[in-house]
C-alpha cells in the first residue's frame, strides 16, 4: 500500500454543500464516513492524479469548523496544496526528464540554489544596470556590513535562513530531491569579507540622505563595480548612488499624441457573472461617494481611498475595475508595475507621480495596479534604502495625500496578498481587501450562459448540465472552454488553410456548436 500523505477532515455540516462534499470524497478510494466525522487519506498518487477534485472538496470544507487538512501531519492551508500540488508536479518532472542537471535551475542560470523555486535572492551577479536595478528580491552580496576598515563582512548565517525560509514557504522540504546540505556548501563557498582597497571588481554603493543641515553620503552595501561603471557612463549622470535620484532630458516623459483623450472600458457589469455580491460592494465604495458626493459631506465623513482585490488568477479582477469604470464613466488607467520603472531612479517616482497628476486632470477616474505585488512588496530592515523600498515610500506618500485629487479611487489586484507591505494595507490606503474566489456552481452556471449567449449551439444542448462539470474552473478557464469549443466546430466543418487560402465560400450556416465540442474543449483544458 502506498504511504499516506495527504488526509483531509471534516464534521457533519449543515452547510448546503455537505452532500455535494460526500458525493465528491466517496471519489477517493480511503474515504470513512462517520456519524459526526469524515476523513480522506490520499496517497501521492491520488493526490497528482486528481489535484483538481481535491482542490474542489477543500475549496467547500475551508471555511468550516473543525475542518483540517494535514499533509504529512502538517496541518497546511488551502494555498498551501497549491503550492504542494506544485512541488510534487516539479519532482514528477524531474523523475522524467531526460536532462536532470538542468531541471533544478532557473531561466538561464545555472548558479542558483539547488532549486529553482528559490528565485527571491539571487545567486548570479547582475549581467547589466537594468538587471539591478529591476531586481525583484536580493541579490547574495547584499547581506553583510562594512567594518571599520570599509571590508565588507558578509552575514552568511542569515543569507542561509533567508533562503531556507522561501523553501519552508514553498514546502521544499517535502520534495525528495531537495537537499539542505547543497544550499549549506554553496553558501559556505560564498567569499567572507571583501577588501575593497584591494579588490577592483567591486565597490560602495551610496545615498544621499538629508539630515535636515546637509545631504550626506550614506553606505547602503556594495556592488559590482562594472553596475555602477555602466550608470556613470550615462550622459548627465553625476556622482550617482543607487539610491539617488536622478533625471535626464533623454528621460523625460513624452507627451502622447491623444494623450488626453480619456479611456473608458467598454466592459459592463453584465458580462461578469457569479459575483454580484461583490460588485455591490464595490459599487457602493466607489461608485456611491462620486454620483452623489453630497450625501457623504452631509455625513461629514471622507470616502474610503483604495480597494485590493486578491484572489486566484482569472476570476475577474480585471474585469472589476473595468467595469466599475465604465458604470462611472471614469478615465481608467492600467497600470502593470515593471512600465512605471526606469533606469534612473529619480524618474520612477516622477512616472508614479505623474499618473496620480494625469488621474486628476481627467477625473473621474481610476487608477487599477494589476499584479501591484510586482512594486510593493513587503519591505525588511535590510532593504529599507533599496529602489524598491524607495518605490514604495512614494507610493505611500501618493495614497496619503489621496484627498487632494478629488474623484480619483485606487484599486489593485495581486493573488499573492502575502508579499504586499503592510503598510499599503492599513485603512487610510487601501481600506478594503476583498477575495475574488472561484466562482461557485451557481456562479459557473452564470458565467457560461454568459459566454455562450451569441454562439449558435444545437438546441438539444443542455447549459445547465454541462455547467456542472465546470466547478472549480475560473472564470478565465470557462471562457476558454467556450473559445475552444468555436474553433472545435470550426476544425469539424472545413478545413483551416482552404479557408485562409478562400478556396471556396463559407456557409456559416453549417457551423453549429455541438455538445462533443463543448466535451472536448474541457478534456483540452484539463491535459493542459
Amino acid at each position: 500500500m502506498s504511504e499516506i500523505i495527504l488526509k483531509i477532515n471534516f464534521h457533519k455540516s449543515t452547510s448546503a454543500n455537505y452532500k455535494n462534499v460526500i458525493k465528491l470524497s466517496k471519489f477517493f478510494k480511503n474515504f470513512v464516513q462517520e456519524e459526526n466525522n469524515n476523513s480522506i487519506e490520499i496517497d501521492q498518487e491520488e493526490l497528482i492524479l486528481h489535484k483538481r477534485k481535491i482542490l474542489n472538496l477543500i475549496n467547500y470544507i475551508q471555511s468550516w469548523k473543525n475542518s483540517e487538512i494535514l499533509y504529512k501531519e502538517i496541518k497546511i492551508t488551502r494555498s498551501g496544496i497549491n503550492l504542494l500540488s506544485s512541488m510534487l508536479d516539479c519532482s514528477q518532472s524531474y523523475e522524467n526528464s531526460y536532462n536532470k542537471d538542468k531541471h533544478c535551475f532557473i531561466d538561464n542560470y545555472r548558479e542558483g540554489w539547488h532549486c529553482k523555486h528559490i528565485k527571491d535572492i539571487k545567486r548570479h551577479l547582475p549581467e547589466h544596470y537594468y538587471d539591478y536595478f529591476h531586481r525583484r528580491g536580493q541579490f547574495w552580496f547584499d547581506f553583510g556590513s562594512f567594518d571599520t576598515d570599509e571590508n565588507w563582512i558578509f552575514n552568511k548565517e542569515h543569507l542561509l535562513s533567508c533562503v531556507m525560509k522561501e523553501a519552508e514557504k514553498n514546502y521544499l522540504q517535502f520534495c525528495p530531491y531537495f537537499k539542505q546540505h547543497y544550499i549549506e556548501n554553496i553558501i559556505s563557498d560564498l567569499p567572507s569579507k571583501i577588501c575593497l582597497k584591494d579588490n577592483n571588481d567591486w565597490v560602495i554603493n551610496e545615498k544621499d540622505v538629508d539630515n535636515g543641515l546637509k545631504v550626506e553620503k550614506k553606505k547602503i552595501g556594495i556592488i559590482p563595480k562594472k553596475i555602477m561603471d555602466e550608470a556613470l557612463g550615462i550622459d548627465n549622470m553625476k556622482g550617482i548612488g543607487f539610491g539617488a535620484s536622478v533625471s535626464t532630458k533623454n528621460d523625460e516623459p513624452k507627451e502622447k499624441e491623444n494623450d488626453s483623450i480619456r479611456n473608458i472600458p467598454e466592459v459592463s457589469f453584465n458580462e461578469i457573472g457569479g459575483l454580484d455580491d461583490i460588485l455591490m460592494m464595490i459599487r457602493e465604495i466607489i461608485e456611491l461617494p462620486i454620483k452623489t458626493p453630497d450625501l457623504f459631506k452631509h455625513l461629514g465623513i471622507k470616502p474610503h481611498k483604495g480597494i485590493l482585490l486578491f484572489g486566484p488568477s482569472g476570476c475577474g479582477k480585471t474585469l472589476i475595475a473595468k467595469a466599475i469604470a465604465n458604470e462611472i464613466q471614469a478615465h481608467f488607467i492600467d497600470i502593470k508595475g515593471p512600465e512605471l520603472f526606469n533606469k534612473y531612479i529619480g524618474q520612477s517616482f516622477e512616472n508614479l507621480r505623474n499618473i496620480f497628476a494625469k488621474a486628476y486632470e481627467l477625473q473621474p477616474a481610476i487608477i487599477f495596479f494589476d499584479e501591484i505585488d510586482a512594486i510593493a512588496h513587503s519591505r525588511s530592515e535590510s532593504e529599507i534604502n533599496l529602489h524598491d523600498s524607495q518605490f514604495v515610500n512614494q507610493l505611500l506618500t501618493l495614497m496619503d495625500g489621496m484627498e487632494d485629487y478629488g474623484n480619483v479611487r485606487v484599486i489593485a489586484s495581486t493573488n499573492r496578498p502575502e508579499l504586499l507591505d503592510n503598510a499599503l494595507l492599513r485603512p487610510g490606503r487601501f481600506d478594503y481587501h476583498i477575495e475574488i474566489k472561484k466562482p461557485t456552481l451557481d456562479g459557473c452556471k452564470e458565467i457560461f450562459k454568459i459566454n455562450i449567449q451569441d454562439m449558435p449551439i444545437e438546441s438539444t444542448f443542455n447549459p445547465d448540465s454541462f455547467a456542472e462539470k465546470l466547478f472549480g474552473l475560473t472564470g478565465a478557464d470557462i471562457a476558454f472552454i467556450v473559445r475552444e469549443s468555436a474553433y472545435n466546430c470550426i476544425r469539424r466543418k472545413v478545413i483551416f488553410s482552404d479557408i485562409i487560402d478562400n478556396k471556396y465560400p463559407v456557409n456559416f450556416n453549417d457551423f453549429i456548436i455541438t455538445k462533443d465540442d463543448f466535451n472536448n474543449a474541457l478534456n483540452k483544458l484539463s491535459d493542459r
